[in-house]
């Protein structure tokens, strides 16, 4: 079990928020993760509040897992941030592996 900037990882599981946002996340340090497990299942399913900031945050744990040859699985993506990841273009299989809808 470990803490990274934006929650807790434990048995390989990343568990975000209710809010990834500018204000939530505004004293935020983001740096390099010493370690990540080989597979993350990150639930999305507390998330409410996703801001332009919220989707910088994932874009650096995207780039965290791709340094430290983790994979991602994504859990509970809601309407609404699967619009913003698409509206990023950040919804294509290479990068956003959705466990309950496979692309």
């Amino acid at each position: 079990m470990f803490d990274t900037p934006i929650g807790r990882i434990e048995n390989d599981r990343l568990v975000l928020p209710s809010a990834l946002t500018a204000q939530s996340l505004r004293d935020t340090a983001f740096t390099n993760l010493s370690e990540l497990p080989r597979t993350l299942r990150v639930d999305l399913g507390a998330l409410t509040h996703c801001d332009s900031a919220g989707i910088a945050a994932l874009i650096w744990l995207l780039r965290q897992a791709v340094a430290k040859d983790c994979r991602i699985s994504w859990h509970h993506i809601a309407a609404p941030l699967r619009q913003l990841l698409t509206l990023y273009q950040l919804d294509t299989k290479e990068l956003i592996v959705d466990a309950e809808n496979p692309h």
